[in-house]
C-alpha cells in the first residue's frame, strides 16, 4: 500500500510540474516580444493593450485578427509583419475562440 501511495504522490508531482511549465511556455518569449512591439508602436496613443481588446469582443479571434490586420493597413502600420504579430496578439488578449 505504501507504494501506491508514492505511486500517487508522484503523479500528483509530475501534473504539478508540468502544469506549471506549461505555463511558463503560455508567456513565451513572442508574447513578450508582442507586447514590446506594441508598447514601442501602439502605447503612446492607446495606453491600456486590455481595454483596447476589451472593445474587440462578440467576434471570434480569427475574425478580430482579420479585422485588425485590415484597420493596420491604414493605421500606422506599415510593416506586414509587425502588423500581423500585433493584430494576433491583440485577438488573443480578447479571449476569443479560433
Amino acid at each position: 500500500m505504501p507504494n501506491a501511495i508514492m505511486f500517487v504522490a508522484r503523479k500528483r508531482t509530475a501534473r504539478r510540474i508540468g502544469l506549471a511549465l506549461l505555463l511558463i511556455a503560455l508567456v513565451s518569449p513572442s508574447t513578450r516580444a508582442d507586447e514590446a512591439l506594441y508598447a514601442r508602436r501602439c502605447a503612446g496613443c492607446h495606453s491600456d493593450a486590455s481595454a483596447l481588446a476589451a472593445r474587440l469582443s462578440g467576434r471570434t479571434t480569427a475574425d478580430v485578427t482579420a479585422n485588425l490586420q485590415q484597420f493596420l493597413t491604414h493605421h500606422h502600420m506599415d510593416d506586414v509583419t509587425e502588423r500581423s504579430r500585433l493584430a494576433k496578439w491583440l485577438a488573443t488578449l480578447s479571449h476569443k475562440p479560433l
